[in-house]
């Protein structure tokens, strides 16, 4: 493969790469909005529930708080 061939291949590679980038940042923003829909809709159903289900499995509201900062950024 000559460099030519070789930089178009890159290039192709580098097209899907953001190809894919944008429909998973589309995908992440659209599970954060309904993420969002679900909190104002049930939000005590689901405090009740996170209380719950942090008791069962032994986590810390810390985890889950710092859990909820990374997956907003």
């Amino acid at each position: 493969m000559n460099i030519s061939e070789e930089k178009k291949v890159i290039y192709h590679l580098m097209q899907a790469i953001m190809t894919e980038r944008r429909q998973l940042t589309e995908q992440y923003f659209d599970l954060k909005e309904r993420l969002n829909e679900l909190s104002q809709t049930n939000t005590n159903v689901h405090e009740n529930n996170e209380y719950s289900t942090m008791r069962q499995n032994h986590i810390k509201k810390e985890d889950i708080e710092n859990a909820k900062y990374l997956l907003a950024n």
